[in-house]
């Protein structure tokens, strides 16, 4: 009977699945390039000299006619601020600043993103993160599909650029979590204040959005700002949009295995923080749905007994790598993380428990050289 409820309930988020992928669209098409609105790409950055030669590359080399490039750099130690001030020596649209001592109460990503965002000019304001490499039709397809929808905060998920194993093993668990159990469909519902996403690494905000909920002054203690920003505007009676970007944008993962674990513990603790039992509930989500159905296939295997035995078992398998494909096949997945896919899943329940413990420990987490602590 156990089986069954586990069938049926894969069966209703894989149907979460499919109605989330029929609403995160690309953007196809652009405006004239007569009446396309300015805009401010505002890069914060902070020891990103591995990433940053490509990001402003890709941001300088856009087909909009009205933009602007702006990099604030949060005290970063290698050659962030020479490769950047090399690229600005060279082209007119860039502009690099040198970030401010961070105030109380502040992250150096958002108060950097705050203090861009103070120098910017455009109508639009385009925050992205440092490993974003965009294509040349980005800014105008995101204004346009931004203004055809009306949304005051538009974001898109880029293509996960992984290399070896273990980026790709863990990598598409960060958009499939999203895909999984997030109602991204709802987020036109204006009724449904929490139904409201966006993601902070390619996050367009059209300026008066912007000012309506205060900019990033209530975002300012929160490693979370584009999921936060989306549900406060949304509140304040604002539209939001997620699309998919896998076309115009790309974004590499957080590196070899030390920097990865750091990286999406990072990610996590933010999750884990804002609710541990929801935390917890992912744990027990991820072994009942996609870890635990194996391990019964295995051990079947193991002691010889007919795969008849185990079928409900395997069709959990078979639905689960299914969804997984489903929720990832736009964004670079490969064969192989679809047949690593339960592994990939026990990993993360030991990364969401790392988290758990990060959070309750109150001791903070490294990243970048600094220890970070949410209130």
């Amino acid at each position: 009977m156990t089986g069954y409820i586990i069938l049926f309930l894969l069966m209703v988020l894989f149907i979460n699945i499919i109605a989330n992928r029929l609403v995160v669209k690309e953007p196809i098409e652009s405006m004239r390039r007569d009446t396309l609105p300015s805009v401010s790409v505002l890069i914060p950055t902070r020891n990103e000299a591995r990433n940053i030669g490509a990001c402003l590359r890709g941001a300088l080399t856009q087909d909009h006619p009205k933009y602007e490039v702006i990099v604030v750099d949060d005290s970063s130690t290698d050659a962030t601020v020479q490769i950047a001030q090399n690229i600005a020596a060279n082209n007119q649209r860039l502009r690099v600043f040198r970030g401010r001592p961070i105030p109380p109460h502040w992250f150096g990503k958002t108060y950097a993103q705050y203090e861009a965002a103070q120098v910017s000019r455009g109508e639009y304001l385009l925050f992205l993160d440092a490993d974003v490499v965009l294509d040349r039709r980005a800014l105008s397809y995101l204004v346009t599909a931004a203004k055809k929808t009306g949304a005051g905060i538009l974001s898109v998920l880029p293509l996960q650029a992984k290399e070896g194993f273990w980026e790709g093993l863990l990598g598409p668990f960060k958009y499939f979590h999203l895909f999984l159990f997030f109602p991204v469909y709802a987020m036109g519902w204006p009724w449904e204040a929490m139904a409201a996403y966006a993601n902070g690494q390619c996050m367009l905000i059209e300026r008066s959005a912007y000012k309506k909920i205060g900019g990033h002054s209530n975002a300012s203690e929160t490693l979370r700002e584009g999921p936060d920003m989306a549900r406060l505007l949304k509140r304040k009676g604002g539209k939001v949009s997620l699309l998919s970007g896998s076309g115009i944008a790309r974004a590499r993962l957080y590196g070899g295995p030390p920097e990865l674990w750091d990286g999406f513990t990072r990610f996590l603790y933010t999750l884990a923080h804002h609710s541990v039992l929801g935390a917890i509930f992912m744990i027990l989500a991820y072994a009942i749905l996609f870890v635990i159905p194996v391990v019964k296939v295995i051990v079947a295997l193991a002691t010889g007994a007919k795969l008849a035995s185990v079928g409900l078992s395997l069709a959990q398998v078979g639905l689960g790598m299914a969804m997984f494909l489903a929720a990832m096949s736009r964004y670079g997945l490969t064969i192989s993380e679809v047949l690593f896919f339960p592994l990939g899943a026990a990993v993360w329940i030991v990364m969401i428990g790392k988290a758990i413990s990060v959070s309750m420990s109150k001791q903070g987490i490294n990243w970048k050289g600094r220890v970070i602590k949410l209130p």
